[in-house]
């Protein structure tokens, strides 16, 4: 990969993430479950605004997260493990607690120029759940190779 793409790459790879994260924390896959289901149906289900989840879904199909057809969109078979709230197998708590963490990392640029710890407001009870159950997520993948 030449330097240009690779800077572009890294500089722009903050945007997957922040559409999983969201789509993970407002109940976007736990929506779709293992449905085939519109954009008006998730926002409904989830109570959430139509057009906003409509461009989510949208773009989480270019990441390949989901798949889109006709109009109706289904969770990627094998990622939906891992995006289900409740799998055996699911990330979503640490994924929730990475979508915490990123508000700390978007204040870089401010501690950098100040020598001053990021703002951390105080951790409410989800957050708290997400760090815990986050670690038990990230903890059996590792343990299953001990």
């Amino acid at each position: 990969m030449e330097w240009a793409e690779r800077i572009e790459s890294l500089t722009s790879g903050y945007r997957d993430g922040a559409l999983m994260m969201a789509a993970c924390r407002t109940g976007i896959f736990d929506s779709l479950g293992d449905q085939a289901r519109t954009p008006a149906e998730v926002a409904q289900d989830c109570k959430l605004a139509e057009r906003p989840v409509d461009m989510v879904m949208h773009a989480l199909a270019a990441t390949g997260l989901l798949r889109a057809d006709n109009g109706r969109f289904t969770l990627e078979p094998d990622a939906a493990p891992y995006l289900l709230s409740d799998s055996p197998f699911t990330m979503a708590s640490i994924i929730g607690h990475n979508y915490t963490l990123l508000r700390s990392w978007a204040q870089l640029e401010t501690v950098l120029r100040t020598d001053q710890p990021a703002t951390k407001p105080e951790r409410t009870d989800q957050e708290m759940r997400d760090f815990i159950c986050g670690m038990e997520n990230v903890s059996r993948r590792s343990s299953a190779e001990v």
